[in-house]
């Protein structure tokens, strides 16, 4: 008994440890499958865009062919010499060509005039600046000769600084004269005019290059405009050449057409006279031979003399060969 349940025991601990391999196989499947099914997505994804790009180059290609075989319904026909255009519509090409052409040339001389004023424009602040800069360095050096209280001036002045060592002291001392007072403030305000000068350079090149960018943005803008401009024209031109294509192929089948028509009822016609003609002659040969038998059997039963009869074949002969030279003539001036 006891060995039945250490067995069972046995059975239960490696089902439960089979049951819990089964499940992490379980979990490493359904990752896997997770995996793989975003790799079909993906692929799907990718299948779907290259179908799409396939598409529409299967249409840019077949706009391509169809402006290659412009006019494909006469494909075989093969234009030589062209109508002339009208001179008004040839007039106003030539014309309105002219003027975007002027339109362009003053767009370029504009943008070049901009370009170069731009470096007189920055050489000028320069030349503000420097002069501004000159006028506080003088007056930078007409305060530093200043005379100070208590101290006696010779003939060159007072020398305020050496090497870089002010005398009259250090700067924060409240002690100072009134003099160097003042010189710390005019150097206070020529630092501040500096850097006043400074931020309106920086201010001008800001606006310069804000007008660059204007500029180049209208440029653009212009160029962008003339293209699709060219383009529509080019456009309209080429469908005015497609149409009047197409116009002179119908032209050219309706023209051959209708000599088609003129040439075969022209023949049915002389051929109705040819079979008319024949019969006639059938006709007048036909009454020729029984007139000539008539004479023959009169002539032989006697009743009419040799002259005579004579006499009335030569005179049927002569009207005989008179209709057939009239029919003949009549048939010639007909078929003419």
């Amino acid at each position: 008994m006891e060995e039945e349940v250490n067995r069972l025991r046995l059975e239960r601990i490696s089902l439960i440890e089979r049951v819990d391999a089964l499940d992490g196989r379980m979990a490493t499947l359904e990752a896997e499958n997770k995996q793989l099914t975003n790799a079909l997505s993906s692929a799907q994804l990718e299948v779907e865009r290259l179908r799409l790009e396939e598409t529409s180059l299967h249409r840019r290609l077949t706009v391509i062919d169809q402006l290659q075989e412009d006019g494909h319904r006469y494909q075989g026909l093969n234009v030589i010499v062209a109508p002339p255009r009208e001179a008004n519509g040839r007039q106003e090409c030539t014309k309105s060509m002219k003027e975007l052409q002027m339109q362009e040339t003053l767009q370029r001389l504009s943008l070049l005039v901009d370009m170069l004023m731009e470096p007189i424009c920055i050489a000028f602040d320069a030349g503000v600046v420097w002069i501004t800069e000159t006028q506080l360095h003088r007056a930078s050096l007409q305060l530093q000769n200043v005379t100070v209280p208590g101290y006696s001036n010779d003939a060159f002045g007072l020398q305020t600084s050496v090497e870089g060592n002010s005398p009259l002291g250090d700067v924060d001392d409240d002690t100072l004269a009134p003099a160097a007072m003042g010189v710390e403030s005019f150097s206070e305000a020529k630092l501040r005019n500096e850097l006043k000068v400074a931020r309106e350079r920086c201010r001008v090149v800001e606006q310069q290059r804000e007008r660059m960018k204007c500029l180049l943005q209208e440029e653009q803008r212009r160029t962008e405009d003339m293209a699709k401009e060219q383009y529509q024209q080019l456009q309209q031109v080429h469908e005015q050449m497609v149409h009047e294509r197409q116009h002179i192929m119908e032209s050219l089948v309706g023209e051959v057409e209708e000599k088609m028509r003129n040439a075969f009822r022209d023949g049915r016609l002389y051929e109705k006279r040819l079979r008319e003609e024949k019969l006639q002659k059938r006709r007048v040969s036909a009454g020729h031979s029984n007139g000539a038998a008539g004479f023959a059997q009169q002539r032989r039963e006697g009743k009419l003399p040799h002259g005579a009869s004579m006499g009335l074949e030569v005179e049927k002969q002569f009207t005989a060969g008179s209709r057939s030279s009239s029919g003949s003539t009549g048939g010639r001036s007909s078929g003419r």
